[in-house]
């Protein structure tokens, strides 16, 4: 007895497996049973969160169902013709802001945004006190611009002298640097090693030896099996198959 049910939820999450729609009825049904959490406070600038609600509603802020947007930013201080320029400027006024305000560099070819990429790296992990692992981080979209950034970040390395070029370890089909920090995408358990953890080469060895045996079941129907199993794993015997 006079109490209150207070639900929390966003009316622009994906859509429900089943029954759903519930936030968005509340909205057009009582709309003054609703409140709306709408003031950004992340950012620290309050130009930034004019932006960043720009950026939110992806060009858009201008329109009148946004209008709620506009009047928190204007309550938190901001001024009303900032405001009002970004909402009509779309994103090319978002644009225009990050760059002027050194958010984001725009550089004229890939390979120079590369490099300039891979110097700043190592910039944040001179002057971090930090360990390497927790002192930056280069985020990329796509698998092919993770390696291209990777690459980079490596010849930065050696060209500051943190890696010799000329001492390298191969393993499998592919070559790494002494010393390179490397991420690890297998798991195996016999060596302890998880997918996803994080090492630095130091070289390799022969941790095991491989054979395989075939043999033909008896009968008049003859089916060959093969085994092949890895002994050996430093002191202890693995016995460890797969059938084929």
């Amino acid at each position: 007895v006079n109490g209150r049910f207070v639900l929390t939820g966003n009316f622009r999450q994906l859509q429900a497996v089943e029954a759903g729609g519930l936030i968005p009825t509340l909205l057009d049904t009582c709309p003054e049973a609703v409140v709306l959490l709408d003031e950004t406070r992340r950012q620290e600038n309050l130009e930034e969160r004019a932006i960043l609600a720009q950026m939110h509603y992806r060009g858009r802020l201008f329109e009148k169902k946004n209008r709620h947007a506009i009047d928190a930013l204007l309550r938190q201080g901001l001024g009303e013709h900032f405001v009002h320029g970004i909402a009509a400027g779309g994103l090319g006024a978002v644009q225009d802001w990050l760059i002027d305000n050194d958010r984001v560099v725009v550089h004229s070819t890939v390979e120079a945004a590369t490099a300039a990429i891979a110097s700043q790296y190592w910039d944040a992990v001179a002057t971090s006190s930090e360990p390497i692992a927790e002192a930056a981080i280069v985020m990329a979209r796509s698998n092919p611009e993770a390696a291209m950034l990777n690459h980079a970040i490596i010849d930065e390395a050696v060209n500051r002298g943190h890696l010799n070029p000329d001492e390298t370890v191969e393993f499998g089909r592919r070559e790494f640097l002494l010393h390179q920090r490397i991420l690890l995408r297998n798991v195996d358990w016999d060596l302890d090693v998880r997918n996803g953890q994080s090492a630095t080469v130091e070289g390799t060895r022969v941790v095991g030896t491989k054979w395989a045996v075939e043999f033909e079941t008896p009968g008049p129907n003859p089916l060959t099996r093969s085994f092949k199993t890895q002994t050996k794993v430093g002191s202890d015997e693995i016995v460890r198959f797969s059938a084929t």
